[in-house]
C-alpha cells in the first residue's frame, strides 16, 4: 500500500465510530464517493499502550483480540498520487468506513501472523492477496510504529477498547456497483459486506 500511495512509510488517520460495521452489514453503493474496499488485519486492544518507544513484543502483549476486517475507502479526487503526503494524511488516509470480523479464535497468540494469507474476495471471485508480512514484515511492528508515532502521543497513547486497522495486505480493489465483499485470513473468521 504504501508503494501504491506513493508514501515513503507508515501513515495513519482515525475511525469515526459511526462508520464501523458488524460482518455481514449492508451499505448503499451510493452512499460513498467511487468506494474501494482493502482486506485488513484488525485488532482490539486489551489494555493501553502508553506513548513513547514500542517493541512489537509490547504491542503484542496489549493485543485482546486478532481479526479480519474491511476497510471501505472512498476517491474523492481522482489521482490519489497527485494528491500528495499531506493532503492523504490530512484526509485520513481516504478512509469512509471499516466492516469488523469476530476475533473468534482465543488462542490467535499461537498463529504466526506473519504469514496468514489475507485473501480479498469479490462476488466470488478471488481478487487479490497477500500475506500478514507484507504489512512492515510483521503486522504487530504497524502497532508499534502507531504506539510511537506523535499522532498517537497526540490523544495521550492507545486505550483499551480502540480497535486498530493494521494496514492492507493488497493493494486497494475499487468497485464499480453493487457488490459482495469478503476478507478471508483463515483460520480467522472469515468478514463480509454487501454492497447494494
Amino acid at each position: 500500500m504504501q508503494e501504491y500511495l506513493g508514501l515513503s512509510g507508515p501513515a495513519a488517520g482515525f475511525m469515526a465510530m459511526g462508520g464501523l460495521h458488524r460482518s455481514g452489514a449492508t451499505v448503499k453503493f451510493g452512499d460513498f464517493v467511487r468506494p474501494g474496499v482493502e482486506c485488513e488485519l484488525v485488532v482490539r486492544l486489551g489494555r493501553d499502550l502508553p506513548p513513547g518507544a514500542c517493541t512489537p513484543e509490547q504491542a503484542v502483549e496489549a493485543v485482546g483480540g486478532l481479526f479480519a476486517g474491511i476497510e471501505i475507502v472512498e476517491n474523492r479526487y481522482g489521482d490519489l498520487l497527485e494528491l500528495g503526503v499531506p493532503m492523504l494524511i490530512a484526509d485520513q488516509m481516504f478512509h469512509a468506513a471499516a466492516v469488523l470480523g469476530e476475533p473468534g479464535l482465543e488462542d490467535w497468540h499461537s498463529l504466526d501472523i506473519g504469514t496468514l494469507r489475507g485473501r480479498l474476495i469479490i462476488d466470488g471471485h478471488l481478487r487479490d492477496e497477500g500475506v500478514g508480512a507484507d504489512l512492515l514484515g510483521d503486522p504487530m511492528r504497524c502497532l508499534a510504529w502507531l504506539a510511537a508515532s506523535s499522532v498517537a502521543e497526540a490523544f495521550g497513547g492507545l486505550k483499551a477498547g480502540q480497535v486498530v486497522m493494521l494496514g492492507s495486505v493488497v493493494p486497494v480493489i475499487w468497485l464499480t456497483g453493487a457488490a459482495s465483499v469478503t476478507v478471508d485470513f483463515s483460520p480467522l473468521p472469515p468478514v463480509q459486506v454487501t454492497f447494494t
